[in-house]
């Protein structure tokens, strides 16, 4: 009687190749520790361009925590986009250390895009985008970008003179590539912590960008979904028009900043110049604060009064919902050295809801006493 082994043979060779592919694609995810090296001196688990990185953990994904370590400078000519990455969790973190080494672009748009990633740290990196656009940017967070930490990084622009009032920021929330205020009916992040960045402009007599931080919440989600973002510890020093930017938002935390226009040596700035401006905030399961912040130095360190701006809103808040359990909170926060030549709004308060106002320090803010006004609290 014949025996056919051939066709048994073939399934076995096709369950080999189809074990060996499986095999090949669980080791191809990426764990434990990589470098960031164009020399490629320490072999295998270097990526030579921040783009090798880039391609590499979103075609594979994550199976366990992964460091990239950068020991180099880089000059990249595209954006480096970050969306969902296939593993990411609380456990398997994405952390990327800078080392204070230099990730530099010319780009219209930010040099780092989080583009609905998750649990990504980018901590001590240079970020300097060169452009001259009046939508420069730093790093963008859109598309459910969630529990990610950026900080201690320098974010700064080398080139910028054009000035803005909407488009550019050293971080920012918003879906837009020319906005820097755009909101959108999903939320561009929650959970995220912004710390210990320092932000400015390194070219003399730039006017800076538009702002340094906006956080823009969804449009239909922002009155009962808990955002619970916290800005802290970071050092603005140059801006065009307002230093941080919240609407929309709920349970967002603004704590120990310091902004100015340290950078500036001149009124180079928008005629009406606002240090934080907070619109629209709500508290889910955690109250919006804006405490321990120093506003300074507006419209420039050593600045006369009668060289100016106009109107100066050191804080502005308006239509900031807290409740009984979670008060919205401006407490605590410095107004020092500011100067207008026309109207100075030390704290500019409209329609605010169960809110606390304790504890905050004014000292020499100074208008020209015959033409024009100074509040401490105006509402």
């Amino acid at each position: 009687m014949r025996k056919f082994y051939k066709p048994l043979g073939i399934l076995r060779l096709a369950l080999l190749v189809l074990t060996v592919g499986f095999l090949s694609t669980t080791k191809a995810q990426l764990s434990g520790s990589y470098t960031l090296d164009s020399t490629l001196a320490t072999g295998g688990t270097n990526f030579k361009t921040w783009a090798d990185f880039r391609s590499s953990i979103v075609t594979n994904g994550v199976s366990a925590a992964v460091t990239l370590n950068v020991i180099t400078n880089r000059v990249e000519t595209a954006q480096i986009s970050f969306p969902a990455i296939t593993g990411a969790s609380a456990t398997n973190t994405i952390t990327i250390k800078g080392n204070s080494m230099v990730l530099e672009a010319d780009l219209t748009d930010a040099v780092i895009l989080f583009d609905g990633v998750d649990y990504l740290t980018i901590d001590g990196l240079v970020i300097r985008n060169t452009s001259n656009s009046a939508t420069t940017r730093g790093i963008r967070v859109q598309n459910e970008s969630d529990n990610n930490t950026i900080k201690n990084n320098t974010i700064e622009f080398s080139a910028l003179t054009t000035t803005s009032t909407s488009g550019s920021a050293y971080i920012l929330f918003s879906t837009s590539t020319t906005s820097a205020t755009t909101s959108s009916s999903t939320n561009h992040g929650l959970n995220n912590v912004i710390s210990g960045n320092l932000m400015r402009t390194t070219n003399s007599g730039s006017p800076g960008p538009a702002f340094g931080i906006t956080i823009q919440g969804s449009s239909s989600s922002y009155t009962a979904t808990a955002q619970n973002n916290t800005v802290s510890g970071n050092t603005i020093q140059n801006f065009y028009y307002m230093g941080i930017y919240m609407n929309n938002t709920n349970g967002n935390q603004i704590l120990n900043n310091d902004i100015s226009r340290a950078n500036a040596t001149s009124y180079n700035s928008n005629s009406t110049l606002l240090g934080i401006y907070s619109t629209y905030s709500y508290a889910a399961n955690r109250a919006t604060k804006i405490d321990g912040n120093n506003i300074h130095d507006l419209p420039y360190q050593g600045g006369t009064a009668s060289n100016a701006p106009g109107t100066v809103y050191v804080t502005y808040f308006q239509y900031n919902y807290g409740n009984s359990t979670y008060r919205f909170s401006a407490s605590n926060n410095t107004l020092k050295d500011n100067k207008a030549n026309g109207y100075m709004y030390l704290c500019y308060g409209y329609y605010n809801y169960h809110m606390d106002l304790i504890g905050n320090l004014a000292d020499n803010n100074d208008v020209p006493v015959s033409t024009s006004s100074s509040y401490f609290f105006y509402g």
